[in-house]
């Protein structure tokens, strides 16, 4: 198994609060290039191995800035889930995979059981930041409670 901790784009590929750039719309699409370049490249050297990442400050739409503040949440979150769960045969076969999904694309948090007695949690802390604009953690505590 292999966990892959988020901060996956690095610093300044996401765009920043205010940003009016003209490479506002370039930073988005090369961010998103960049996790799924990531993603394919690791599977590529461990094709049978179950490998789990989680979002990053740095790996939103906006810097810092949970994936729930951009205006691209719903193609966000559908590439981050492609590129690490349904592009990767050894994910895709995960028994919970449609729970995985619902969490992961409600806000970017779920659970992983490895085996009957090992859960992985992954849990989205861009919400909870000082510097996020929003501070609602998209029912993810509720979520880990049950």
């Amino acid at each position: 198994m292999i966990l892959v901790p988020g901060d996956i784009a690095g610093h300044n590929v996401s765009r920043s609060l205010g940003e009016t750039s003209s490479s506002y719309d370039y930073k988005y699409e090369n961010m998103i290039e960049t996790l799924t370049s990531v993603a394919h490249s690791i599977q590529q050297y461990f094709p049978n191995t179950l490998i789990l990442s989680t979002i990053g400050n740095n790996d939103t739409e906006f810097h810092y800035q949970s994936p729930d503040f951009g205006i691209n949440k719903k193609s966000y979150y559908d590439a981050f889930f492609g590129s690490w769960f349904t592009d990767h045969q050894v994910n895709k076969e995960i028994a919970n995979i449609r729970e995985i999904e619902r969490t992961f694309k409600n806000g970017g948090y779920y659970r992983v059981d490895v085996s009957d007695q090992i859960s992985i949690i992954s849990l989205s802390s861009n919400c909870y930041s000082f510097k996020s604009e929003i501070q609602d953690d998209v029912g993810q505590l509720k979520w880990l409670e049950e």
